[in-house]
């Protein structure tokens, strides 16, 4: 009997570990929760350098050619002098549109969500802007006409600016301002018509540095960490001073060289890739 007892003891603790076992299998497993981490923000400190592409609308203003234009349009002594021989052409302007591109460079410092920096670029363009003015006086053979055709050129324009932005970790917007400078050149040519015949002036040119500013707005996107792609629009003006005299000048009396201003006012439109190479 005492051995009957002892095994039935045995076997209810043998069925009570099994069932302890199977408990603890069964038991849920807890285990810690991933550690999240902040995604790293984008960085647009340092040194850049990159394209443009885009197209420019030019308008080339001349302003009235105050020298000396016409003292006498002929040679002929038969002459009555009006005040319009010795006014000035009147202002005109002409229009263009064309393709710009070229290069840039520049550095950023950020600070937080603040981008500052400065940027250089140089773009070349084909802009041709023409228009024509009319001077007429009257004489006692009749009335003579004068007309200046001119064309203002730009062919390249430089900048140095300050750039200053916020960004939203890999796109930022910024505004940018500064200085312009370009390469511009006018031609101009002469038509006369009059009673009597009389050396006809041909054509005058003149080129060199305009100086003025520049300011805009513009988005960038950073595709990979080296690698930006952006948009910009600028308004630039700048204007110079240029002679416009007769290049004949056996014309008698000539007094000159007649000199007018033009000012170029542009609007751009680029699209632009950076290449940071050292980010």
């Amino acid at each position: 009997m005492r051995r009957v007892v002892h095994a039935g003891i045995i076997l209810f603790a043998a069925s009570l570990a099994g069932v302890g076992a199977r408990a603890a299998d069964l038991a849920p497993v807890y285990k810690a929760p991933p550690v999240v981490r902040p995604a790293p923000v984008y960085d647009w400190s340092g040194f850049y350098v990159g394209v443009n592409l885009g197209v420019i609308n030019g308008d080339g203003n001349v302003d009235q050619n105050l020298g000396t234009p016409f003292p006498a349009f002929n040679n002929v002594a038969a002459t009555i002098f009006t005040p319009a021989q010795l006014g000035a052409f009147p202002g005109t302007s002409g229009n263009d549109v064309s393709v710009i591109g070229g290069g840039q460079l520049g550095y950023n410092w950020q600070i937080g969500s603040w981008v500052y920096g400065f940027e250089a670029d140089i773009d070349g363009t084909g802009l041709r802007e023409n228009s024509a003015a009319t001077l007429a006086r009257t004489t006692l053979s009749g009335t003579q006409t004068a007309t200046a055709n001119y064309s203002a050129s730009v062919d390249w324009i430089a900048t140095l600016r300050a750039r200053y932005g916020y960004t939203f970790d890999r796109t930022m917007v910024y505004g940018t301002a500064g200085v312009a400078l370009a390469g511009t050149r006018l031609d101009t040519a002469y038509a006369i018509v009059q009673p009597a015949p009389v050396p006809t002036p041909g054509a005058a040119s003149d080129s060199g540095l305009a100086v003025g500013w520049t300011a805009g707005i513009g988005a960038e996107w950073a595709y990979r960490p080296d690698l930006t792609f952006g948009a910009e629009y600028r308004h630039t003006e700048f204007q110079r001073s240029f002679n416009t005299g007769f290049a004949d000048v056996a014309l008698v009396p000539f007094v000159g060289p007649n000199v007018t201003t033009v000012h170029f006012v542009n609007d751009q439109f680029t699209v632009r890739a950076n290449w940071r190479p050292w980010h």
